[in-house]
């Protein structure tokens, strides 16, 4: 989207501001001003006037604390979102703000997007990290947290820790990830036998979809799966999006530094038994659908409830317009239940 003129009291979101366009931004006034900043502070100064002030005395406020502001009104317990891969919690702004208007929404954000700390490799140190900035925040729960992606299972791991700790988790929401697949419980050859079948109905999903698609559609979806295969399974968003050509090498070097460290926690993460419910958000379109059962293998590890609501869109596409307010909306119920 171009803006012909920009004032000062602009915001940025309302001029068509998303993710991508916030990181070059935060590395353009970096390079401009020798600040780094994270990209999370455009939720609280989304004008030229209020980002502004942070230049002018950057030490006043701790923009890099784990705890950022999505949505600050409301007397409610805070709903917590949990950082993905990248360390940013950009994705979640839009549901945040959709929530009931007395839900506060907050976002924890990865340690090491300042460059200079080195973060986490492990799991459950990150949660542990995010677990003191939130007892210091909120010492009294009963706590609520979200995540997906990678920010599911670290949303997880909290939680787990948290319950450890004598805490109550009112609310834990995971959206679109799995803990198991259908075959993983099952003895050795009946697991050969149906990861076969299940492989077949995969691939019979995408023929449909593909058929069904126009000349446009169809060139999109191979220059995707172009990509994910170049850069193997564990693709880096800087490099599907080409934020790294955007920004440069230099400047993506840090962004870097924690999504390897984020996904060196995931693929050494065991997932372990949980005492409380989960709402697992399932994505209509999300890949998982014809290989895992329902939960997506979540009941294999939660011992209390685990609740299962499909929405609109995909992995991605369920926190973007025009899904994000189905999505919301369902949270909304629930969250309006639990308050009575």
């Amino acid at each position: 989207m171009h803006v012909s003129e920009v004032t000062l009291d602009d915001n940025f979101f309302e001029q068509g501001g998303y993710s991508i366009l916030a990181v070059k931004l935060m590395v353009d006034l970096e390079k401009e001003t020798g600040i780094r900043l994270p990209i999370a502070v455009l939720f609280t100064h989304s004008t030229i006037r209020k980002l502004s002030s942070l230049y002018d005395k950057p030490a006043e406020e701790d923009v890099w604390s784990p705890i950022v502001t999505i949505k600050a009104e409301g007397t409610r317990k805070p709903m917590y979102f949990v950082h993905g891969v990248s360390g940013n919690v950009f994705k979640y702004f839009a549901l945040g703000k959709l929530l009931h208007p007395d839900q506060p929404s907050l976002g924890l954000q990865g340690f090491g997007l300042n460059g200079k700390d080195i973060p986490f490799t492990n799991m459950e140190e990150m949660a542990a990290y995010h677990i003191e900035a939130l007892l210091k925040f909120q010492p009294n729960g009963p706590y609520m947290l979200g995540g997906g992606s990678f920010g599911g299972y670290l949303a997880y791991e909290m939680a787990i820790q948290l319950m450890e700790k004598g805490k109550e988790v009112s609310f834990l929401a995971l959206y679109d990830l799995d803990a198991a697949k259908k075959t993983d419980f099952l003895p050795g050859g009946v697991k050969q036998l149906m990861g076969a079948t299940l492989l077949a109905s995969r691939f019979i999903k995408r023929a449909t979809v593909l058929a069904k698609a126009d000349k446009e559609e169809r060139k999109n979806y191979f220059e995707a799966r172009k990509k994910i295969k170049e850069v193997g399974e564990l693709e880096s968003w800087l490099d599907i999006f080409n934020v790294t050509e955007m920004i440069g090498e230099d400047a993506a070097t840090y962004f870097k530094r924690v999504e390897e460290a984020c996904y060196e926690a995931l693929m050494n993460y065991k997932i372990k038994p949980y005492k409380g419910s989960l709402v697992l958000f399932s994505a209509k379109d999300g890949h998982y659908n014809n290989e895992y059962d329902e939960d997506l293998g979540w009941g294999n590890f939660v011992k209390g409830k685990t609740t299962v609501i499909t929405v609109p869109g995909d992995h991605n596409t369920i926190f973007e317009e025009p899904n994000v307010p189905v999505l919301a909306a369902k949270m909304n119920e629930i969250l309006n239940k639990m308050h009575g």
